[in-house]
């Protein structure tokens, strides 16, 4: 690997570490003038005719094989409707810090779901205990609020972004074990429209769209969302995917909290006591020893 291959999947990877985390606090932000599955459609549907036009008419890039459109499909359902959508709902009901904590579950997820479906991955040891330290860090702010778990709707959006996380786990080994012919925007301008697409009978039916309040706080988020969130984001992560092993990779999961807690904490005064900061340091302390035991290992001829 070059050193101009190398500093595109950082980059990459720093957009799904850092952009992503914002979005935590964007969909939290959106839910005080709509519901989970108006933003979800709209932001979805925009991003990918606008992904699609960049491809398709720009780059002139070919349409996928009618073969690839099952791949397309799947990885869709999984990565974008069964993920993201669930997560909207998930934050109706929990703050948005603590739905991307849940989320540093991810490297589990992963790790396991390429387990048992064979797939051969470099795990060592240290690995394992970098894991283990995140892992320790998302228990310690289940410490912190664990008199909200027994309340029904807090339990509720807590089984959301566990359901969420696994789909979107699932998603990411699937993608990466099924990848297409067709070009990287192409690819994922169509998972984001027929995402968006699944889900709009779901407002139709709900009429969630009459009870939107339009505002134009709504459209900077939606603006921000579709672009960094949907567009940069997302392209970033199915790029990273390409590149990247399993175990590295799901490591935005621990970032991306670092980023919600902040935001959460500034704009929508969730809790930020001593719990989370040591939570966050445990966190940070599983990313460092998994890429450093991962850059022992590249280094070895």
């Amino acid at each position: 690997m070059n050193k101009k291959e190398s500093f595109k999947i950082w980059l990459a990877y720093f957009c799904v570490c850092f952009f992503w985390g914002t979005t935590y606090f964007g969909i939290k932000y959106a839910l005080i003038y709509t519901t989970p599955d108006v933003l979800f459609c709209s932001r979805q549907i925009t991003a990918g005719i606008i992904l699609f036009f960049i491809s398709y008419i720009i780059n002139k890039d070919k349409l996928p094989q009618i073969h690839e459109m099952k791949k397309i499909v799947i990885t869709s359902l999984l990565l974008v409707v069964g993920a993201n959508l669930i997560m909207g709902l998930s934050l109706m009901y929990i703050p948005s810090g603590l739905a991307a904590l849940v989320g540093s579950f991810m490297p589990f997820y992963i790790l396991a779901i390429n387990y048992l479906a064979g797939v051969k991955t470099n795990t060592s040891y240290i690995t394992w205990i970098g894991l283990s330290l995140g892992l320790a860090g998302l228990l310690l702010i289940f410490y912190d609020s664990f008199a909200l778990i027994t309340e029904g709707t807090y339990a509720l959006g807590l089984f959301f972004i566990f359901l969420s996380n696994l789909s979107w786990a699932a998603g990411t080994v699937y993608a990466k074990a099924h990848k297409v012919e067709a070009s990287l925007l192409m690819g994922t301008s169509l998972q984001l429209i027929l995402g968006g697409l699944a889900a709009l009978p779901i407002v139709l039916i709900l009429g969630s769209h009459e009870t939107t309040r339009y505002t134009f706080e709504l459209g900077m988020i939606f603006i921000y969302m579709v672009i960094f969130g949907s567009i940069i984001g997302y392209v970033s992560f199915v790029y990273v995917v390409q590149k990247m092993p399993p175990a590295i990779m799901s490591l935005y999961a621990y970032i991306n909290p670092i980023v919600a807690i902040i935001l959460g904490s500034l704009f929508l005064q969730e809790s930020f006591t001593w719990y989370t900061l040591a939570a966050i340091v445990l966190v940070l302390g599983g990313v460092f020893i998994v890429n450093y035991d991962n850059m022992r290992h590249e280094a070895k001829p």
